[in-house]
């Protein structure tokens, strides 16, 4: 059929052309008019595959760069959809121009439009129809996505949602307002029988009082088939065993309608007795004291309304279709981490990042983060006490379920009763996690990840091989990976979800070798504690910035997404390759005292967080630096640490930061951001960082990255600060050395007399030595060397030992191996 009308208006067109051409004339018969006719002629003809095979040779036809017939067929196919809808129900035909616009107050304007009085006579040729008609073809074309097994288009499903929502509240305008398009307007009605998955999954819903929680929760169940939003029910008829049960976005929209409904209904009710009581003059004193009519349901109401503003939300974001395209995702739908490929198969599902909304005075330390979802509504007062996210979407096949084990290992590291009670803590086998991160270079693929911890507290350990002679621990127990846990080749697959975690649930006697690879915590704004650390660290970072204390630094290609903001630095460091620097503080800092002072200001505030948060393995890197704070007291055992804002980076690992470092998240301003969600790729993990988010992570062994993230339009007042704090040998040693040899040079050529401030005194040598270096011109490097070789000899009795290898208990790599008696409830750490 295809062939036909391409051949009649090419046809059409050369005779056309031929005959102006004889006669010196323009051409009667533009491609248009030929399109238009040869389409008409077959309109009757064609099926529902026709446009399905006509995209497809466009964009053959493209792919191929034959612009000519692209361009033909797509008129071709702008002309059969116009025809097609022109023949449409007038309904049909409002609802079809209403959902080719992405803006919500155009989409009501065609519907007042449609609605008016005098909609049979609109112009821009949009025709006339009733609310009644409007709302019933709506939910009938809704139905219809909604009854096949696989949705085959979920913008334009979300689009149609939102309409019908449009709809309803049109409704409920013209009533209130009157007027003629209102006379005899019933109110909507609704569902008698709902469907009992979706009443479940809003009956979990309404419990949850978070309102990021909930977010979360929508966006999993409605932009996709989402198998954990609610048990399985049983069908109540033949037909209903034939459909499809998912929880999806008519359904569940008019699931919500029904139970607003009820509820109001009840609440009338109410009223009513209470009124014909007060008429009758009974109840006396006891109604008076007695809540008011409807009070009952007030609650009930709110929430029902806020988790309706929350879907539409989702739902907005869905039809928007913000963030498909714009970067790379997974194969479970969610955005993948930057600069890892993803195939055209897998991004075809793509899901919505989630987004993240501060409202003014929370950012900083405030009550909370809320879900953009309320549009800009402050949460409901039960919820601004937590306004965390939690809940993951389904459990990690490697999360310890053995209670004793759980114990064990949390007490071992002196975790017991630090973290949050519904923590997840997994055990995962350090071979399967190496092997799982050489997967996913070699594929250059990041696989799916299988649960979403935003918002939740987490461990992750590793199970080491058993020493030498040690019997091995309890044998792995079945392999329970999840369906689709080694569907990608950079999975780890059951190997890595099998063993260790089976082990853990297992039981049985034996002893293993364990090491944390993430621990991760969050801040509670709600708390005045929380909220107030929160306060200092955000005014410490935004202080820092506007001086300048931190500088971007040249980072490997291998991290860094072209085009993203950079990453900025401050501390300690060494430049080895340049022949000028010598070790100490970033060149920007130098001679830059207040820069200097607002890091210190920055450390003081975090350390203090992870004083708090982390107090296991502050002391022990504590006890690793022999208690140095190399900017001055309370800074913590860091010599460096990086800022950056709303960052975007690549899977990569940090092959020279030590084993055990930290990463803090912390939200400035007001406004949304959509994404930025942190993946730790070898251990199919990922969560959205929220306010004063930290984690202590192993980045050796861990792929790590972040999604990319953007303010979203119109409230774009808000930044992500990132910043990882670290301790790296070389640096240290390498300033100590310089320290020592720059005093001993400048008590031989100049001398110390008269300067008894220690500081003063080394800060002075310091900068005569570097002067010494910089006058050597091409000789400087060497002349550096031989400072720093008289210094390395001067180190023991200038500052003793640095570091103590013994306090991080090392082993394979890993820092903090202890040992846990895998059948015991809980036991005294043992180092190794």
């Amino acid at each position: 059929m295809l062939g036909e009308i391409v051949d009649e208006v090419t046809r059409e067109l050369f005779l056309s052309e031929a005959v102006a051409y004889l006669q010196e004339d323009a051409a009667d018969t533009s491609e248009q008019l030929a399109v238009r006719e040869a389409v008409s002629r077959r309109l009757d003809f064609l099926d529902a595959n026709f446009l399905t095979a006509l995209s497809g040779f466009i964009r053959a036809t493209e792919a191929r760069g034959d612009a000519a017939l692209a361009k033909l067929l797509t008129t071709i196919r702008t002309e059969v959809l116009s025809q097609v809808s022109g023949r449409m129900p007038l309904a049909a035909q409002v609802l079809d121009r209403v959902v080719r616009e992405m803006d919500r107050d155009v989409r009501l304007r065609i519907l007042r439009e449609a609605v008016s009085e005098h909609a049979r006579k609109l112009p821009d040729g949009v025709p006339g129809a009733d609310l009644d008609t409007l709302s019933a073809t709506a939910s009938k074309f809704i139905d219809e996505m909604e009854d096949q097994r696989e949705v085959p288009d979920r913008r334009l499903l979300a689009r149609l949602c939102l309409v019908r929502e449009e709809l309803r509240l049109l409704r409920e305008e013209l009533r209130f307002t009157g007027g003629a398009a209102a006379d005899g307007l019933p109110p909507e009605p609704v569902r008698s029988n709902v469907p009992q998955r979706c009443a479940a999954f809003l009956k979990e819903l309404v419990a949850v009082g978070d309102p990021l929680r909930r977010v979360a929760l929508l966006s999993r169940t409605l932009e996709q088939d989402w198998d954990g939003a609610a048990p399985r029910q049983k069908p109540q008829t033949s037909f209903q065993a034939d459909q499809p049960d998912w929880v999806r976005p008519g359904r569940f929209l008019a699931t919500l309608q029904s139970m607003v409904v009820a509820v109001e209904t009840e609440a009338a009710a109410d009223k009513a007795v209470a009124m014909a009581a007060s008429a009758s003059g009974k109840g006396g004193g006891a109604a008076a004291d007695a809540a008011p009519p409807g009070a009952k349901q007030a609650p009930v109401l709110q929430r029902l309304e806020a988790i309706r503003a929350e879907a539409l939300s989702v739902l907005d974001r869905m039809q928007a279709g913000s963030g498909l395209g714009a970067g790379y995702v997974d194969g479970a739908g969610a955005p993948a981490a930057a600069g890892v490929e993803a195939s055209g198969a897998e991004a075809s599902g793509a899901g919505e990042p989630l987004e993240v909304e501060v409202l003014p005075g929370e950012a900083d330390g405030g009550s909370g983060n809320g879900e953009g979802a309320q549009g800009g509504k402050p949460p409901a007062p039960d919820a601004e006490a937590e306004a965390r996210t939690a809940g993951p979407s389904r459990r990690h096949p490697d999360e310890v379920v053995d209670r004793g084990l759980r114990e064990a290992l949390l007490a071992a590291y002196g975790l017991q009763g630090q973290l949050a009670p519904d923590a997840p803590v997994l055990l995962v086998d350090l071979a399967a996690v190496k092997r799982s991160a050489r997967n996913i270079r070699n594929a250059n693929h990041c696989p799916p990840a299988l649960v979403d911890y935003t918002g939740r507290e987490f461990v992750v350990f590793a199970r080491l091989p058993p020493k030498p002679g040690q019997a091995p621990g309890p044998g792995p127990g079945p392999a329970r990976a999840p369906a689709g846990a080694a569907a990608s080749g950079a999975g780890t697959g059951t190997g890595a979800y099998g063993g260790a975690a089976g082990a853990a649930s297992a039981g049985g006697a034996g002893i293993i070798r364990v090491a944390p690879l993430a621990v991760c915590r969050q801040l509670k704004p709600g708390e005045a504690g929380d909220r107030r650390a929160a306060e200092g660290v955000v005014g410490a970072f935004r202080h820092a910035t506007r001086l300048g204390a931190f500088k971007t630094q040249r980072r490997s290609a291998n991290k860094t997404v072209p085009g993203a903001t950079p990453l900025k630095t401050a501390g300690l460091t060494y430049a080895v390759y340049t022949r000028t620097s010598v070790p100490g503080l970033y060149a920007h800092q130098l001679g830059r005292p207040d820069r200097e002072d607002a890091m210190v200001g920055v450390l003081r505030a975090v350390t203090g967080v992870l004083d708090a948060q982390h107090a296991p393995h502050m002391r022990m890197l504590r006890a690793y630096g022999r208690g140095h704070e190399y900017h001055g007291k309370g800074t913590g055992p860091f010599c460096t640490l990086s800022y950056t804002s709303n960052y975007h980076n690549r899977l990569h690992v940090d092959q020279d930061d030590p084993p055990l470092s930290f990463i803090t998240w912390w939200l400035e301003g007001a406004g949304a951001l959509r994404g930025g969600a942190f993946r730790l790729a070898n251990l199919r993990i990922r969560f959205t960082p929220l306010q004063g988010t930290t984690l202590l992570l192993n980045t050796k062994e861990l792929l790590h990255g972040t999604e990319a993230c953007a303010p979203v339009p119109g409230r774009s007042g808000v930044r992500r600060i990132g910043a990882a704090l670290w301790v790296r040998e070389a640096v240290v040693h390498a300033w100590r050395q310089w320290r020592a040899g720059a005093m001993a040079r400048y008590r031989e050529r100049v001398g110390a007399s008269g300067v008894r401030d220690r500081a003063k005194a080394i800060r002075k040598a310091c900068e005569f030595a570097e002067k010494e270096v910089a006058k050597q011109g091409t000789g400087a490097a060497a002349e550096r060397a031989r400072v720093m070789r008289e210094g390395a000899r001067r180190m023991p009795a200038f500052c003793g030992d640095l570091f103590d290898e013994g306090a991080v208990r090392a082993a394979w790599g890993l820092w903090d191996v202890r040992t846990v008696q895998a059948s015991a409830p809980a036991r005294k750490p043992v180092a190794v």
